[in-house]
């Protein structure tokens, strides 16, 4: 039995978020795929293939898995009927992002494939889907530039794109980094320590206190570390299109 709310379609005002700068095409590719269906006992889900590709978006630094968020508005029969319920669990907006990968051609060239699923409440059949409605965000960070702080430059306040960075402490597996500035969360991209050997490692455990405009953050790792790489970016570049797919036929997008 399908879901059978009204079709509900927000104004594209609404939908869109503040464009950086002014709005100008940044030469990346979005191309949207209808792929899988999956049935279950009380709901549904298909996926939409992803593939992404612009030399604008950097590989260092970047989270692959927020560059591109797919909000679905209507998922629709061929008589307007309404099969989409953006109140499930699963479709909110962490779900809404496309768990993406950077990828290679044979030649070298670089994209980022994923995929989005989305779930369909009752019990819909594959068949009777006929148009997919919503926004495609992009984000990417630009101007993405990285520090080294060692253990011989504790309490030194570096200044990198507007934020000043001061690492307090480097104990064993634990390091004190405290940030100011603006855009702090969006800006500083990715961390990671740096062992006696120079190996780079992740860490497994990150805290945060905010006074002010200060960040405080406490970052811990599974093995000694002796310094600390970060990347920030000097700006963080938004856009965002419209789309709807029909059956299966691919879709290419243009930021």
């Amino acid at each position: 039995t399908p879901y059978t709310s009204p079709v509900v379609t927000p104004p594209l005002s609404q939908s869109l978020p503040t464009r950086q700068g002014d709005g100008s095409p940044v030469g990346v590719t979005a191309r949207l795929v209808r792929d899988v269906f999956f049935e279950q006992q009380d709901s549904a889900s298909f996926w939409i293939q992803v593939a992404v590709e612009g030399a604008v978006i950097p590989e260092e630094g970047s989270d692959p898995g927020k560059v591109l968020r797919l909000e679905i508005h209507d998922v629709l029969t061929t008589t307007q009927q309404q099969l989409y319920d953006p109140q499930q669990s699963f479709e909110d907006i962490p779900f809404q992002f496309v768990n993406m990968q950077w990828q290679r051609d044979d030649g070298g060239q670089k994209r980022l494939e994923g995929i989005r699923s989305v779930t369909l409440p009752g019990t819909p059949q594959e068949a009777s889907i006929a148009t997919i409605h919503g926004t495609a965000y992009l984000s990417y960070p630009s101007g993405v530039s990285s520090l080294t702080i060692t253990s011989q430059e504790i309490a030194t306040p570096f200044d990198l794109y507007g934020l000043q960075l001061t690492v307090h402490s480097i104990e064993g597996r634990e390091i004190a980094l405290e940030v100011k500035g603006e855009g702090i969360k969006e800006r500083l991209l990715t961390t990671s320590g740096i062992t006696a050997a120079g190996e780079e490692v992740s860490w497994s455990g990150r805290g945060s206190n905010h006074f002010g405009g200060s960040t405080r953050i406490n970052l811990s790792f599974n093995e000694e570390v002796r310094a600390l790489k970060l990347f920030v970016a000097e700006e963080i570049v938004n856009r965002a299109t419209p789309f709807t797919l029909s059956s299966k036929t691919p879709l290419q997008l243009s930021f």
